[in-house]
């Protein structure tokens, strides 16, 4: 799971993306020449009230607002997908750090867990 770390630092976010993102890279090879084409989108983070609904590690909801520094407006998040989507791309990384950890990994995959892992527990991961 370290390609998904690099792209989500927050331990108990990680697994509900692992999933998806598999299985849209299996759909995408099942797909191939038959028109259809499928967009895996990683925007990082987004200014949003998803935060308030987020369940914390206690199984409540956290009731704040995330205030994560560079979070991305939602229309400027909605605009580079909707690029994305006219350019028939596969993947969208919406950040330089996500790009940045994508590459590290394939050098370096250890040193981008422990990035996570400090990013995750900088922000009051388990």
């Amino acid at each position: 799971m370290p390609q998904i770390r690099a792209r989500y630092p927050q331990q108990g976010s990680c697994p509900s993306y692992t999933s998806p993102t598999g299985l849209l890279s299996v759909l995408y090879v099942e797909l191939l020449d038959t028109g259809v084409d499928v967009l895996v989108v990683s925007p990082g983070y987004v200014s949003t009230d998803i935060g308030v609904r987020a369940l914390g590690p206690d199984g409540k909801p956290q009731a704040t607002r995330d205030t994560a520094r560079n979070a991305m407006d939602p229309r400027t998040c909605a605009e580079q997908i909707l690029r994305a989507i006219d350019h028939r791309d596969r993947e969208l990384v919406m950040t330089a750090r996500a790009r940045i950890g994508l590459y590290l990994k394939l050098l370096a995959p250890g040193l981008v867990d422990r990035f996570a892992l400090k990013a995750s527990l900088k922000r009051g991961g388990s």
